[in-house]
């Protein structure tokens, strides 16, 4: 079934819309946790900076819907493929957990240079809490990144 164009294109305006409508779920939904998971973590970990890549990440997320649309009028149909291939990181745990506590490091020292003195003199607010559970848990999974493969290690060491 040839599904329009137009659609295509309206659809595309959103990062994942479009390739959802062409039936690339996987796509589709990495597409969408990307964008609404780099819209959530720059505002709550106080990470605005990261918005200016949003733009690329939506225009990339068009181009990729029309060319898997050209591709289904082309062939019939489309391969859902992942749009990060999970196994790298994988293998490189290391690099995403410091680069996961450099991140969260950033972001909790930004809070706490423009939120701490307000507290002090008052009290702690609850966007204050809500804004550094954020930048915890990050570090957190860095710090667990990084531990996970000392704990692999030493169990093939027993072995």
């Amino acid at each position: 079934m040839r599904k329009p164009k137009k659609w295509v294109y309206i659809f595309s305006f959103l990062p994942g819309w479009g390739q959802l409508y062409l039936g690339l779920m996987n796509r589709g939904l990495q597409f969408m946790l990307l964008f609404w998971g780099g819209i959530f973590l720059a505002i709550q970990a106080n990470f605005a900076e990261a918005l200016v890549f949003m733009p690329v990440l939506v225009f990339y997320s068009y181009y990729d819907a029309l060319q898997h649309y050209r591709h289904v009028v082309e062939y019939g149909d489309a391969k859902d493929e992942e749009v990060f291939q999970w196994g790298i990181l994988k293998e490189r745990k290391n690099l995403v957990g410091w680069v996961l506590i450099i991140f969260g490091l950033y972001s909790l020292s930004n809070l706490l240079m423009w939120s701490l003195p307000d507290t002090i003199t008052q009290y702690i607010p609850y966007h204050f809490l809500q804004q550094l559970i954020i930048p915890v848990i990050i570090i957190g999974l860095g710090v667990k990144l990084l531990r996970g493969e000392k704990d692999d290690a030493s169990e093939e060491e027993k072995k």
